[in-house]
């Protein structure tokens, strides 16, 4: 059966390194946010051309699944049940079995990780996601939800 993952967490939760590792050992193909971000807007920091980035984001994940790929990984915070609704949508239109990893930091991890990080955020974004985060239910359509807490 196919099976599409959605990541979902604040910055710096550890999201796009579990993608990484997560993709190679189970032969899933990866859409990152970021990743679209970079070719869409020029950065992956470009949050001007982020309702194309999802676009784009949506766009491939119909694709991938009505061309048979069995395995999907979206990394995106996918914070709210509303940002998550068009990914959510698309999977059950082609009859997907839609699983959640839920990366649970505390907020003072995430701004430790941001002070040692290149490409740093403004803190009040960290915390505006963080505070701003609803874990998915199975109502929402999650067959799976798994916390990866950190």
């Amino acid at each position: 059966m196919k099976t599409v993952t959605l990541t979902i967490g604040a910055a710096l939760s550890g999201k796009t390194t579990f993608c990484e590792q997560w993709k190679e050992h189970f032969n899933y193909v990866y859409l990152s946010s970021d990743k679209f971000r970079a070719v869409v807007g020029g950065s992956e920091s470009n949050l001007e051309c982020s309702a194309q980035v999802f676009k784009v984001l949506e766009y491939n994940l119909e694709y991938f699944l009505k061309y048979g790929h069995q395995n999907i990984l979206i990394d995106c915070t996918n914070r709210t049940p509303k940002s998550r609704r068009n990914f959510v949508n698309i999977v059950k239109k082609y009859g997907a079995r839609l699983e959640a990893v839920c990366f649970d930091v505390p907020l003072a991890d995430l701004l430790k990780r941001n002070k040692i990080r290149e490409r740093k955020l403004p803190q009040d974004v960290i915390q505006s996601q963080f505070e701003g985060l609803v874990w998915p239910t199975f109502e929402e359509g999650f067959e799976e939800i798994i916390f990866n807490k950190q």
